[in-house]
């Protein structure tokens, strides 16, 4: 019984089938590390993302009990087209009341490889759920809006784990998260950030502001107030490993200097950083910031 507790979620669904003893095993009350049952939803990419949210909507005004039993939702699928406010208003709101998903703490937008998710389709989805606590948005390429009108998790405040393994252009300050006070994972390996609200029709405009933002997050004398994620005040696990952002005319992995910087600009809830710090750098910091474990 004792070794159930350290199984992941799939290792024990697999492990409950083996035969009924173990099912039995897996439900006792004595086995802390439960089965959480998964509502699994698929939007086929002609319909979506309108289907799939109405679907989602009228689950929750008209069959209450049947997502009442799933705490993890996972959504696969095409994302790609927008959604109108008026299309997001007739399905989400009912009687001057927009439909939340209270019973949902875990959230998982499945990509298999990075595709192209359109912004207010991200927000409408995870506003239904406001209070996720964890949440996987691997692989996904954020695109629509990204002028910061669409703020990802600004109806999520409970969140406490974000996985974004591979994403693309979510903001490198952590504004997309500035909402989530008590926040304390975020997983953003091999990731794309943006660093400023580029209109992208002013091409020589935007390049101009690139290169003064990442002039202010590499500099270690001044800009104190510009560092990357200085949003996330919780944070006490953050990896970055592999990330790059727009330098120039192509993407370059983030200064070191701009990773130093964060280090020292860190909250004092960091407890363990995962970037591309040269060695030299982390034995540098190791002793200005003995609290913070420092890997590459």
């Amino acid at each position: 019984m004792d070794v159930l507790r350290f199984l992941e979620q799939e290792d024990l669904v697999a492990v409950s089938l083996v035969s009924k003893q173990c099912s039995e095993d897996c439900r006792d009350d004595a086995n802390k590390n439960k089965i959480v049952p998964v509502y699994e939803i698929n939007s086929r990419p002609r319909f979506a993302p309108v289907a799939f949210l109405r679907k989602l909507c009228h689950n929750q005004v008209n069959e209450t009990e049947k997502l009442a039993r799933y705490p993890r939702v996972i959504i696969r699928g095409s994302l790609q087209r927008g959604i109108s406010d008026r299309e997001l208003a007739a399905i989400t709101v009912r009687e001057d009341r927009r439909i939340r998903i209270d019973v949902v703490s875990s959230l998982e937008i499945y990509m298999p490889k990075q595709t192209a998710v359109h912004k207010s389709v991200a927000c409408a989805i995870v506003r239904l759920f406001p209070n996720l606590r964890e949440a996987d948005f691997a692989n996904i390429s954020l695109y629509g809006n990204r002028s910061g009108t669409f703020e990802l998790l600004r109806y999520n405040p409970l969140m406490e784990k974000l996985t974004c393994h591979g994403s693309e252009h979510f903001f490198l300050d952590g504004r997309d998260f500035r909402r989530c006070r008590v926040l304390t994972d975020i997983i953003m390996d091999d990731s794309y950030f943006e660093i400023v609200n580029g209109n992208h029709v002013d091409a020589e405009r935007d390049a101009e502001m690139r290169n003064d933002k990442i002039e202010a997050l590499s500099d270690l004398d001044g800009h104190d107030k510009h560092f990357i994620f200085r949003y996330c005040r919780s944070v006490e696990r953050l990896s970055i490993r592999n990330a790059k952002w727009h330098g120039g005319s192509r993407r370059t992995m983030l200064h070191q200097n701009a990773l130093i910087k964060f280090v020292r600009h860190a909250p004092s809830s960091l407890r363990w950083f995962r970037s591309d710090l040269s060695q030299w750098n982390i034995d540098m910091l190791q002793r200005e910031r003995p609290g913070i474990e420092l890997v590459n």
